[in-house]
C-alpha cells in the first residue's frame, strides 16, 4: 500500500495458494491491484483487478457433495464511495 500523492493511492496484494492434492487443486501465484483517487476527504474513485495473474483458477473441488468445482475470475471493476 502506497500514496503515491496525497489524493492518490496504490495497493497491490500477492498470494500463493500451496497445492491442494486431495482436492485436485494445483498451486499459484496470484495479485491484486488497485487504484483510487480521492478527489476530495468525503470521496473515493477507484479501479480494483482481481486475479490478474491468472484468467481462472480452481479453488474447491467437492469429493463427497454432487455440486460443481468452484473457478476463481479474473475481474476488474470499478467503485464510488461518499463518506458523510
Amino acid at each position: 500500500m502506497i500514496d503515491l500523492q496525497d489524493d492518490l493511492e496504490f495497493d497491490l496484494v500477492g498470494r500463493y495458494v500451496g497445492r491442494l492434492p486431495q482436492l485436485g487443486v494445483d498451486a499459484y501465484w496470484d495479485f491484486d491491484a488497485r487504484l483510487a483517487w480521492n478527489p476530495q476527504a468525503s470521496w473515493e474513485i477507484a479501479l480494483v483487478g482481481q486475479n490478474l495473474l491468472n484468467e481462472s483458477h480452481p479453488e474447491f473441488k467437492p469429493e463427497f457433495l454432487n455440486s460443481l468445482a468452484t473457478e476463481a475470475q479474473r475481474g476488474l471493476y470499478g467503485t464510488v464511495t461518499w463518506r458523510y
